[in-house]
């Protein structure tokens, strides 16, 4: 979330002016409230994971310096990460989206990048209306209390950044505690033969089409993350 952190919009020329971050915004609102995506201020997973970041950062007094830069970050991610969820948390309107798209695809400022696949997650959004990303896990097959399985909310989930103070170190918590699970929560065909079916009923169309748009949104904002240091020009 750092490249559409408010600081990030005000240092970007390009391409993070207002009418993008407007249309960023709508599709983090699908992700968030349609989809079901958690969010790292209020993730149970997540969230706990940077609060023991956090915990380990203050009481940690070697290399100050280091440590000063990791808690001045940590600050940034708390306090923007607040208030960009303001923006997301509310009701997702695909015709909002879809009028944006409309207008951004005539201005000066047009992305074909950010248009194509913001106008993926607005196929979806019109054709799958109120599919979430949990809607074929299917969890009947295991409980909850299973410690040995990575669940879905652990490995997609809104994060701060991938290229800051902090991620390093949040990226190996997070490796080394999943890397300890045997199995994967997702998305699944369950089938019961209890009559006769004229055919197998396997369809994951949405689940495709949404996962390689979440990457193509991972990619583009990692891209943009990586400017979030480079000087003014």
């Amino acid at each position: 979330m750092r490249p559409v952190s408010s600081s990030a919009i005000k240092k970007e020329k390009q391409p993070l002016q207002l009418q993008k971050f407007l249309i960023q915004d709508t599709r983090f609102c699908y992700l968030y409230k349609v989809i079901g995506v958690p969010y790292f201020r209020n993730s149970a997973y997540l969230g706990n994971i940077y609060e023991t970041l956090e915990d380990w950062i203050n009481n940690d007094d070697e290399e100050e310096d280091y440590r000063d830069s990791q808690k001045a970050e940590m600050e940034m991610l708390k306090t923007a990460g607040d208030n960009l969820f303001t923006y997301i948390n509310v009701a997702y309107n695909s015709q909002q989206l879809q009028e944006l798209l409309r207008q951004f695809e005539n201005s000066t400022n047009f992305d074909s990048e950010i248009f194509n696949a913001c106008n993926e997650f607005l196929q979806l959004s019109i054709q799958y209306p109120s599919r979430s990303v949990k809607q074929n896990l299917n969890t009947i097959l295991f409980t909850e209390a299973e410690p040995e399985y990575v669940y879905i909310e652990q490995y997609i989930s809104f994060y701060w950044s991938g290229n800051d103070e902090l991620c390093e170190c949040l990226f190996d918590m997070v490796n080394n505690e999943l890397n300890e699970m045997g199995e994967m929560e997702e998305p699944m065909s369950l089938q019961i033969f209890d009559e006769p079916h004229q055919e197998r009923v396997c369809d994951f169309d949405f689940e495709t089409r949404l996962f390689e748009a979440i990457n193509n949104l991972t990619e583009q904002l990692n891209f943009y993350d990586e400017k979030f240091n480079e000087p003014v020009q």
